[in-house]
Parts: C-alpha cells; structure tokens; sequence
C-alpha cells in the first residue's frame, strides 16, 4: 500500500507539477515556504495513520525524492517510520544534527554529478553516518540529480534500474 501526502496543502491543496521550467520555479517557491515542522508533524500523523489500517502489517517506510528524500530522511529521524529510503536528498546536509535520531535501516542514493548536492555536501552525510550500521550510502557515477526520474533530462535507465533494484532489496530486508 502506498500514501502519497499533500504536504502543500497548507499552501495549496492538490499541488500537481510537472518539469516544466515553469513548473520547477512554482516547487522551488513551494519548498522554500515549507514550514518543515508542520510537515514532520504532518508526516507522523500519516505514519499513525496508516498502521491504525486494517490493510497494514504495522510497518511503515517513507520514501522520497529531492525535497522528499530529505522529508524522508526526517521521518527516519522524527516520524517513526521503519525504514527510509533516499534519493538525491536536497539539503539533507543542513540536518546531520539529527543523525543519532535514526534507528531504522535508512539507504541514502546520491549522483555524483548532482548539480544541486555538492560532493563537499555528500561528503558530510557519509560522514556523519560512518557508525551507522543500518545506513547504506550510495553515490553513483557520471550521473545528475533527478537520474531516477524519465521525465527529466538527467534521465539515466541504467543507473536508475540499479537504483530501484537497491531500493526494492533494501525495503525487502527491513521487512
């Protein structure tokens, strides 16, 4: 089963955006009016919410892209969820403070040329999650941020199959 948030619905309700040029701008504009307290309270009661359903085991993983990485990675620090999965998390570097609050099995995809994650960025977050024996960092060559994603031009097939492939394996092991 899956959940998928309205986590602008404070902002806007139903947000529905594309690759447009236009359509980027219009999500820069949403992520940076994001109240992310709000959102992690948002997010903790989804979590709740989803195990109270008859249809749920009563494990929960949270995962997402971009800002959703990041929003993922604080619901493995904040939200109780059972496993977090990653990818290209956008400003994840600003939160490391909250590393010792992950105590689920978090996999983290990082691209190497990724034109908003500075490697300096990346660095950090391997850093700091060097002791965490559940963390799975992976930084993947050659490619750019959104390599997951066929919309976009940074599309990478191979890279994103050995991603997804990770991913899958990673959540089948935490469950």
């Amino acid at each position: 089963m899956v959940l998928a948030p309205d986590l602008f619905w404070r902002q806007q309700a139903g947000v529905d955006l594309g690759y447009t040029e236009s359509d980027f701008g219009a999500a820069i504009g949403f992520m940076q009016n994001t109240d992310f307290p709000l959102a992690i309270q948002d997010l903790t009661t989804t979590v709740s919410a989803l195990r109270a359903l008859p249809q749920c085991n009563g494990k929960v993983a949270s995962l997402g892209y971009c800002m959703g990485g990041l929003l993922s990675y604080l619901s493995a620090a904040n939200a109780g969820v059972d496993a977090a999965v990653c990818y290209y998390p956008g400003s994840i570097e600003g939160h490391l403070n909250l590393v010792d609050k992950v105590s689920c099995p978090i996999l983290i995809h990082f691209a190497e040329k990724d034109h908003y994650i500075s490697a300096a960025a990346v660095k950090s977050v391997q850093d700091a999650f060097a002791d965490v024996k559940t963390a799975v960092i992976e930084v993947y060559p050659g490619v750019d941020h959104g390599f997951n994603c066929w919309e976009r031009p940074a599309y990478d097939q191979k890279t994103s199959s050995l991603a997804h492939g990770l991913s899958l394996s990673f959540l089948a092991k935490a469950y």
